[in-house]
């Protein structure tokens, strides 16, 4: 279930609202999963990313023993990051950035 528009800093920057997050094996790469994270549910085609958060997804290794899963210690992390919009701008660029140091850059909208 998800919980929108909830706390004073949501209502602040409606950009921080995590709304949804999903996680499932990728149908074109097997042993890859899919992870998506719904965020600012009011969003329009003028919303930009909030440039004060950082978006981050934390990931523990599982493992089947008997018929539980025993999730692992180790801790990794997929963090990402926006960029302000300057005024009279619609071009926001993003930064990822993983636990083992691998750093990637985008601009939103650009494939």
């Amino acid at each position: 279930m998800s919980d929108h528009f909830s706390g004073p800093a949501v209502m602040g920057d409606p950009a921080v609202d995590i709304t949804d997050f999903y996680a499932f094996p990728s149908p074109e790469r097997p042993g890859n999963v899919v992870l998506i994270m719904n965020a600012f549910p009011m969003a329009t085609s003028q919303s930009f990313f909030s440039d004060v958060v950082t978006y981050r997804f934390r990931l523990r290794g599982v493992t089947r023993s008997g018929g539980s899963l025993v999730h692992g210690t180790a801790e990794h992390t997929i963090d990402f990051t926006f960029s302000d919009v300057p005024e009279g701008s619609s071009v926001q660029k993003g930064n990822i950035v993983t636990s083992d140091g691998r750093e990637a850059s985008f601009v939103l909208g650009e494939p």
